[in-house]
């Protein structure tokens, strides 16, 4: 997959996550719908397999907080 396509897969993946980071932080049923989006349109297979593991267990916070902060260093700006 090219940069640019990874890239513009990213974009799109963000404009669908409504939720604030500190939301997927603070909520097991905000970070399990966020995951489960993730899950199924990042271009990236780590951030696809992390999303998995928050969708099957949204109550782990270290498994939330790297979602969280995958979608700050990708999502923001």
């Amino acid at each position: 997959m090219s940069e640019e396509t990874r890239r513009a897969g990213t974009d799109a993946l963000c404009s669908q996550i409504e939720a604030r980071t500190a939301d997927v932080r603070a909520s097991v049923d905000v970070a399990r719908l966020v995951a489960l989006t993730v899950r199924d349109l990042a271009p990236d297979g780590n951030v696809r397999q992390l999303a998995d593991q928050v969708s099957r267990d949204p109550g782990n916070l270290e498994l939330r907080g790297q979602l969280a902060d995958w979608i700050d260093n990708r999502c923001s700006g």
